[in-house]
């Protein structure tokens, strides 16, 4: 648990044991289904997590692509996104309570996407495509999770990492490796 007021993290529940290495999790909006990509094994699982119990209850899982890279979950708690690295897609699943839905909506993503980020209401996705040098935007279909891009790439000048939203959903910001600088450095966009 974590103490409100000082920060520290104060117990630690019993470990879950999972098939394969941890490589990205993702936690739902109400905070009751863990998501964790392993990707020596290229599966997500899923767990229901317990407050009370301070346990962590295996739900399902599914193969995720050859090489997934992260995995995350829209902010409406419906749809879960793998950025598939090595076939440069990303893969959109439905869950419902805990349990990752099959088949798969797939789009193609050009330039090894990372990880995805969301506008605060669910409605676009902004993913990093590192090899790519920009940032695309993607609309998100309410009734599958499906992406179509809006934008193809703000330019972020050499490999973006990272991408964060405002909550406000106006702004976006950047982590991008710099390349061949010493330093990397922030890239701000309005959204």
């Amino acid at each position: 648990a974590l103490d409100g007021a000082t920060g520290a993290i104060a117990e630690q529940w019993p470990s879950a044991m999972l098939a394969g290495k941890a490589r990205s999790v993702a936690l739902d909006p109400t905070g009751q289904w863990l998501y964790v990509l392993t990707r020596d094994l290229d599966r997500v699982q899923s767990f229901r997590v317990d407050h009370q119990a301070r346990s962590l209850t295996p739900v399902s899982t599914i193969e995720a692509g050859n090489d997934p890279e992260e995995v995350a979950l829209d902010p409406t708690g419906r749809f879960l996104y793998v950025s598939v690295w090595s076939s440069d897609e990303i893969r959109a699943f439905r869950v419902e309570e805990g349990t990752i839905l099959e088949p798969a909506v797939s789009i193609e993503a050009p330039g090894n996407p990372v990880k995805a980020r969301f506008s605060p209401g669910g409605d676009f996705a902004l993913v990093p495509l590192n090899t790519a040098d920009h940032i695309a935007t993607y609309a998100i279909d309410p009734q599958n999770g499906a992406l179509s891009i809006v934008l193809p790439g703000r330019n972020c000048d050499d490999t973006p990492l990272a991408v964060g939203v405002h909550r406000s959903g106006r702004y976006a910001y950047a982590a991008v490796h710099g390349g061949t600088q010493d330093n990397g450095h922030l890239s701000s966009f309005d959204f």
